[in-house]
């Protein structure tokens, strides 16, 4: 299974922490938390914590830079105090590209997704709290059929129902499933006792756009050492993308740096490169390209 596993967190980074996001994400990533944290006394008053989560939502608003925010903050002791070389993580995350994966062998698909899980679990008896990420789950979880050609689907059904039920057995052992198509489901199948808790991303509202831009913006400016995006207007920025989601924000603020280096190179040809900024202008600009380029056409960009 390792070839199919990603595993989260994958580097020390600054990028992304609870901070770094608003929202159903900021809520879903603090339940979470909360959760593990408080484990000991869920069970010395005689239940089980939260222990599997749903996030649907349409790309791009934020459902895999949640999951990345989520492992990073749990494990921000270790990112923070690299010099202590006895720290663990708090926290591995373990994801599986069902839609990739799941189906792409005939007879085989179950097997491979219970392979999944067996190392999920084996990372728990190493003593990791261990998360399994599930990507377009909906894939194996989608309505049940009478017909011959859904066999394998249902051997698919059988073991995610059987893992499930393992993950609220297991001590240390969670799940996460997302979606971009929550209807897709089997309403029995997510039913309550199987699935703890459900979240639904949508659309940033206006604030927590003006939150995106600032925070995409900061991190640029960050990366760069020095103020690449100055002189600009978060609350106007925000007005103007009413119907962004946070991965236009993203797309259009990135996309407003990248012409300008493409200027700069062209302009200084055959001469010394010098570093460059952009101001409220360049950004109004790009954002109505990107309302032009995908908003009108009803394109996304899958950011997750």
């Amino acid at each position: 299974m390792k070839e199919k596993t990603e595993y989260l967190p994958m580097n020390a980074c600054k990028y992304p922490r609870r901070k770094d996001v608003v929202g159903q994400a900021g809520k879903f990533i603090d339940d979470f938390l909360k959760s593990i944290d408080s484990t000991q006394l869920y069970g010395m008053m005689g239940v089980k914590p939260d222990k599997t989560f749903m996030i649907t939502g349409q790309p791009g608003n934020g459902k895999t830079l949640s999951i990345e925010a989520l492992v990073n903050e749990a494990n921000k002791d270790v990112f923070d105090n690299r010099t202590d070389k006895d720290m663990r993580f708090k926290l591995i995350g373990m994801k599986y590209d069902i839609g990739k994966y799941g189906t792409a062998y005939i007879n085989e698909g179950s097997k491979i997704v219970q392979g999944f899980f067996d190392f999920c679990f084996r990372a728990t008896r190493s003593g990791y709290k261990t998360l399994a990420i599930l990507d377009e789950a909906e894939t194996l979880f989608g309505h049940r059929t009478n017909t011959l050609s859904h066999k394998e689907d249902s051997k698919l059904l059988a073991t995610i129902m059987k893992n499930l039920q393992k993950v609220h057995d297991t001590d240390d052992m969670y799940l996460i499933m997302m979606s971009n198509f929550p209807d897709a489901f089997d309403k029995a199948s997510i039913r309550a006792g199987r699935i703890d808790k459900k979240y639904t991303f949508d659309k940033p509202n206006q604030s927590e756009r003006e939150f995106a831009f600032s925070h995409t913006i900061n991190k640029i400016n960050d990366t760069a050492g020095y103020q690449v995006v100055r002189n600009y207007n978060i609350k106007l920025l925000s007005d103007m993308s009413d119907e962004f989601n946070y991965a236009d924000v993203v797309e259009s603020v990135n996309s407003a740096v990248k012409k300008r280096v493409k200027e700069i190179t062209e302009i200084r040809k055959d001469k010394i490169i010098t570093a460059g900024y952009i101001t409220q202008k360049r950004l109004e600009d790009s954002i109505t390209k990107h309302k032009s380029s995908f908003q009108s056409t009803k394109k996304k960009i899958g950011f997750g």
